[in-house]
């Protein structure tokens, strides 16, 4: 989501740790404003900080790019994927095109991109994915240790090929709360953690597997791409 950052900021490294609780911080593609090194690395050095992101490109206002915004863009998702690199905490990438879609050309860019700063062997959690399958395979082929995230739009036809491709320790489910309400819960104006269930119990129907073991397993995941085991 769309945070914006007023005064706000500059309490956030002062902002108290909980048991268990853990975030990423990053400037996401649709900010404006230019990558603020200084405060994410000072927000980096707390150690419930695991990853920089949401980063990448997102261009799903325009029908044509200008060349300022994706100039504007590739300069703040390099900033990011070096600090980063710089910090060994993982990459929450986030990647729309236009009209909202995301193209195979995109992923290309972005995974390029990713490995002129990055080892292969970087932690990437690929946020909402919905790439086509070939996109996924292209993704495991160049970093191994990445994961996929998955929300209410994993039942859509156009997400099937994708899931004949992944194998469910390379997924970790999401929300993108407030936005993607699941159809079980339309009566609902905002999506919450509480609906995470409705993405579980989809994977549970599509891999065959109880939910208390591919709740185990999704556990594992998102903490091995967050570095927490």
């Amino acid at each position: 989501c769309n945070v914006v950052f007023t005064s706000d900021r500059r309490m956030l490294p002062n902002f108290p740790s909980c048991d268990n609780m853990y975030f990423t911080v990053g400037f996401h593609p649709k900010d404006r404003t230019e990558v603020d090194m200084s405060f994410l690395e000072e927000m980096l050095s707390r150690p419930d900080v695991v990853g920089v992101g949401e980063c990448g490109y997102d261009f799903s206002r325009y029908q044509s790019v200008p060349n300022n915004v994706l100039q504007h863009q590739l300069h703040n998702f390099t900033q990011q994927l070096k600090l980063a690199h710089h910090y060994d905490v993982t990459v929450v990438l986030h990647l729309r095109d236009v009209n909202s879609l995301t193209s195979s050309a995109l992923h290309k860019q972005a995974r390029d991109q990713m490995l002129t700063i990055l080892s292969p062997s970087h932690r990437v959690h690929l946020h909402c994915f919905t790439g086509t399958p070939e996109d996924a395979i292209a993704w495991q082929e160049a970093f191994p240790n990445l994961k996929f995230g998955v929300t209410s739009m994993i039942s859509r036809p156009e997400m099937q090929g994708f899931l004949q491709v992944v194998d469910i320790r390379r997924i970790v489910i999401e929300t993108d709360a407030p936005y993607l309400v699941p159809s079980m819960y339309q009566h609902s104006a905002r999506n919450s953690p509480a609906f995470l269930d409705w993405t579980l119990d989809y994977l549970c129907r599509t891999f065959h597997m109880p939910p208390r073991i591919i709740a185990r397993q999704l556990n594992q995941n998102c903490r091995e791409v967050y570095g927490l085991t």
